[in-house]
């Protein structure tokens, strides 16, 4: 976790960028652990949306991150094993851009499985096609989703600092 260095802007900079994606995976835990039975048609449209504002997140984050307002803008990237670890970062995250809109996929085809009608409690939820969605399976997917993100979330936080603190200036 980053903490606030006002001598540096990098500091908060990284900050609210990832506050923003911190906030949006734990929604996302909250919607995906929320209850399925009885309400599968709720559940899938909590949990898409969720996914969506993650996406954006990471999305906004993964544009921005590379440019000059960026956690990584004032590191020194031209060392070759930092720039090496960055371009690595950079790729993870778009992996898991597409691994988002994977799941995304499989959250609508589970709901697409149950007709939501309005019945006279308002829901009512019938399972229209094909078996019983594996909402279990679904629940560990976006668990695991969420803990890569934070593992990318920390690799970059590790790579700042040790961007900003290496010094390696000639012989004090």
């Amino acid at each position: 976790m980053l903490y606030p260095v006002e001598s540096c802007a990098w500091g908060t900079i990284a900050m609210k960028i990832t506050d923003g994606l911190r906030i949006a995976v734990d929604h996302l835990r909250e919607a995906l652990a929320a209850d399925v039975p009885g309400k599968e048609c709720a559940w899938a449209e909590r949990v898409v949306s969720n996914l969506a504002g993650v996406a954006r997140e990471l999305h906004e984050h993964a544009d921005t991150a590379p440019g000059a307002e960026g956690p990584l803008a004032e590191g020194d990237v031209t060392r070759p094993t930092l720039a090496r670890q960055s371009d690595a970062l950079r790729r993870e995250e778009h992996n898991l851009l597409e691994e988002i809109g994977t799941l995304r996929t499989a959250v609508r085809e589970a709901g697409r499985a149950f007709q939501c009608s309005s019945g006279r409690t308002g829901n009512d939820e019938t399972l229209v096609s094909g078996g019983v969605p594996d909402f279990g399976s679904i629940r560990r997917q976006g668990e695991e989703l969420a803990q890569r993100l934070e593992k990318a979330e920390e690799t970059e936080e590790s790579l700042v600092l040790e961007s900003v603190n290496t010094d390696i200036g000639v012989g004090d």
